[in-house]
């Protein structure tokens, strides 16, 4: 499998090399296009295309994709301060009053700082 991304990898960086994209949208569709070539393209051993393997047996195993997408966060720790706050990353955020003098965990995501 390993392999296999390689070789795609490979492939697409090497149609792409040489073109000028002024967005990453429109990066992705050129992308899209390659992988979509790519998928139809019969293999050598098999003489099937990635799609029509997938659309075989692999559909049938392939789970739904989660209905939220993705969200980056990191953990962190940080200790409560007297005064009801914790600092994260140079920042102050108010803490519940229990929360006083007590380490607590922050979950932070991409929208902080």
């Amino acid at each position: 499998m390993e392999n296999a991304v390689l070789i795609v990898q490979r492939w697409i960086l090497a149609c792409l090399r040489n073109r000028i994209f002024y967005s990453l949208a429109e990066l992705n569709k050129a992308i899209r296009e390659l992988v979509d070539k790519i998928n139809d393209r019969p293999m050598q051993h098999l003489k099937k295309s990635r799609r029509e393997l997938f659309s075989g047996a692999g559909q049938a195993h392939a789970l739904p994709l989660p209905a939220q997408p993705f969200e980056y966060r990191e953990l962190e720790s940080s200790h409560g301060w007297f005064d009801y706050h914790v600092q994260v990353d140079g920042n102050y955020y108010s803490t519940p009053w229990t929360l006083a003098s007590q380490k607590v965990a922050v979950r932070l995501n991409g929208e902080h700082g």
